[in-house]
């Protein structure tokens, strides 16, 4: 695609630009930085989808930290569009080149990044998520950007090492919490992702290495069809509440996994508000009698939420989070 096919760009996308160099950089996979800074800011000048989804992330990021109206909103939802739709069409284009997967597989992590902007991103969360791994395993020899489950823990195998220890009441009480679903489960989907939350949660009870490994592993079932299928059915009640429990166990790592949340990076922040959004949308789509599975991670949220609230000065859902998970060992 040459570069007279890209349009015209308006003061606030060149805006939205600069903030996302200076202010947005995605920080996985880990270990890219020079790349998202540099050489994929370069691969979007004539490949669209690609410069649209580093607007967009652009747009969104800057929409979070400075803007009350959300006047950057709407912005950030058209390039959004914009960059979902050629991305597709560069998808199935048969005579990809290397360069391409590679901006095809950046496209797809600033995606990924906007869905925690989302209310109801989970879905696409879903989606682009599976399309990352997807992507790279297709490009992986040919030296681009990759986040396999195993390259993203060799790259931090020192500080796996070193991760505090987990309060056993509260990893109990999940599991107590979660096997309350058994009698739903129905499907081979539903029974294998309800396995994997469940061997995280006794992973955290052994080590919490171990629990985070299991954790990133989880992704792996997301690559078949039919688990896919599975997880993107808003019909199916079970595995929602499944992704509910999944979705706290993301937002309970942060203080544990500081390299997926770093201190000095706003968007883990954002990251963390958006899993909050996420798990307000399913509570709040999910009929009444089902609730009451959800008990405990809903307390879980609603205790962090007080915490954060109640700390003086600059108060992190982190903050929340190692009070409430962190025993103050290390494994």
């Amino acid at each position: 695609m040459d570069a007279g096919s890209m349009q015209c760009f308006s003061m606030q996308d060149l805006q939205c630009f600069h903030h996302y160099l200076h202010a947005a950089l995605p920080h996985l996979p880990l270990g890219s930085g020079r790349l998202w800074g540099e050489d994929i800011p370069q691969l979007a000048y004539c490949r669209p989808y690609l410069m649209h989804a580093l607007l967009g992330l652009g747009a969104f990021h800057l929409n979070a930290v400075c803007s009350e109206d959300g006047i950057f909103r709407q912005n950030a939802l058209d390039h959004r569009i914009r960059a979902l739709r050629s991305l597709k069409q560069a998808i199935s284009n048969t005579t990809v080149e290397v360069s391409d997967g590679i901006a095809i597989l950046a496209a797809c992590y600033a995606l990924t990044f906007q869905s925690i902007y989302l209310a109801n991103g989970i879905d696409d969360y879903i989606l682009l998520v599976r399309g990352c791994y997807l992507t790279t395993t297709a490009f992986r020899h040919h030296g681009s950007i990759t986040a396999l489950p195993g390259q993203h823990l060799h790259l931090i195998a020192q500080e796996l090492e070193n991760m505090p220890k987990p309060k056993a009441q509260m990893i109990r009480a999940g599991i107590g919490s979660l096997q309350q679903i058994i009698p739903l489960l129905q499907s081979t989907p539903e029974l294998e992702f309800y396995k994997g939350i469940e061997a995280v949660f006794a992973g955290l009870l052994e080590c919490s290495r171990v629990g985070y490994e299991r954790f990133i592993s989880l992704y792996d079932a997301w690559t078949t069809q039919e688990s896919f299928e599975t997880l993107k059915d808003n019909n199916n009640l079970t595995m929602r509440l499944l992704l509910f429990f999944y979705i706290l166990e993301s937002f309970m790592f942060a203080p544990f996994a500081p390299w997926d949340f770093p201190d000095d990076v706003p968007i883990s922040e954002h990251r963390l508000n958006g899993m909050l959004e996420w798990s307000n949308s399913i509570w709040a789509d999910l009929p009444e009698g089902l609730r009451s599975y959800l008990q405990w991670p809903k307390s879980i949220f609603d205790r962090a939420k007080l915490i954060k609230a109640d700390r003086t000065g600059r108060s992190l859902w982190k903050d929340a989070l190692r009070i409430l998970f962190i025993d103050g060992e290390t494994c």
